[in-house]
């Protein structure tokens, strides 16, 4: 994501993820999450913390998916390490929701996703995250970037 200045300051504001980011269908890929009592925050919305741990549960869900079960045990290694959120819509307790998840880019070491956060058809947040490839093969992983391209 690029960074626009306020009018008349130095204040850089987060523009807003690609508008075709909001759509499901964007997204090759999808786990599904449920919310607990645990990830509810004073104001009964469900933290931005949870909120993390669910786009690292969809990620873990599709690396074992392209790994298979021998890889099972190995799936914290494939968690990111940085992460860039946009927050578009308020999460409650309790519900299910779907992350949508598709590969924008991978080099040797890296693998770089975006995730789209689901309320039925309501994308109620977005996020990038860069992560550790490991033995993710480039195959498995041009077949889901193509899909973004198409």
């Amino acid at each position: 994501m690029r960074n626009c200045k306020l009018p008349q300051t130095s204040a850089a504001v987060a523009s807003k993820p690609d508008p075709r980011r909001r759509e499901r269908q964007y997204y090759l890929a999808a786990a599904t999450v449920h919310s607990r009592v645990g990830d509810v925050d004073l104001n009964r919305h469900v933290n931005y913390i949870a909120q993390l741990g669910w786009y690292d549960e969809a990620i873990a869900s599709y690396a074992h998916r392209l790994l298979g079960d021998d890889a099972a045990r190995k799936l914290p290694r494939y968690l990111p390490w940085r992460y860039r959120v946009t927050y578009l819509g308020e999460v409650l307790h309790p519900r299910s929701y779907d992350i949508g998840i598709a590969v924008s880019g991978h080099d040797e070491h890296t693998v770089h996703y975006e995730l789209g956060l689901f309320d039925g058809g309501q994308c109620l947040g977005t996020a990038d995250a860069a992560a550790p490839r490991g033995k993710l093969s480039a195959t498995a992983l041009a077949w889901s970037r193509q899909w973004i391209s198409s």
